[in-house]
């Protein structure tokens, strides 16, 4: 384990369903373990890689609405942190973003049944194909995809890559 963590230590779960106490228990004899968050939005609250993080897991925290980002920087600093919308092209894609905290989606709003008057903005997107070779990533342990309703365009740009997670 990392140093000054102690690995016998109660663990708290931060995730919604207790999706980080399933990965620990299958997962947590592995040493520097990574993951790939995917509409990570929030560096703690609901966080499935957050536990993970506090006993010496690293990886790459994704999330389009660059609100977000400092949070990540404060409380993940050895994390990559990324200010990204993922999808099957690299380019730019709109994101609406309801009044709903964590619904913030790429989708069409006449899909997703919010009003086009929420806030949209561009962001960059990019395909976990094409990013992640840039970003030096060989092997991922927990790929965790959480983006509202846009999951299949994640997984499109994703497919033909060399890397296969060990848990998605």
């Amino acid at each position: 384990g990392e140093p000054g963590v102690n690995q016998a230590a109660q663990f708290v779960s931060y995730a919604q369903h207790g999706e980080d106490v399933i990965l620990w228990r299958a997962l947590g004899d592995r040493v520097g373990g990574f993951y790939v968050d995917v509409g990570a939005f929030d560096p703690t609250d609901d966080s499935v890689t957050r536990a993970l993080y506090e006993r010496g897991w690293r990886g790459i925290n994704i999330e389009p609405q660059p609100d977000r980002l400092a949070a990540f920087e404060r409380e993940r600093p050895e994390d990559t942190n990324l200010s990204l919308a993922i999808g099957d092209h690299d380019g730019t894609a709109m994101l609406t973003r309801p009044p709903v905290a964590g619904w913030a989606t790429t989708l069409d709003p006449a899909l997703t049944g919010f009003d086009p008057a929420d806030r949209t903005i561009e962001v960059s997107i990019r395909r976990l194909d094409t990013l992640l070779p840039e970003l030096g990533v060989e092997r991922i342990d927990v790929l965790k995809i959480d983006v509202e309703g846009a999951e299949p365009a994640v997984v499109r740009g994703f497919v033909e890559s060399p890397i296969r997670p060990l848990v998605c």
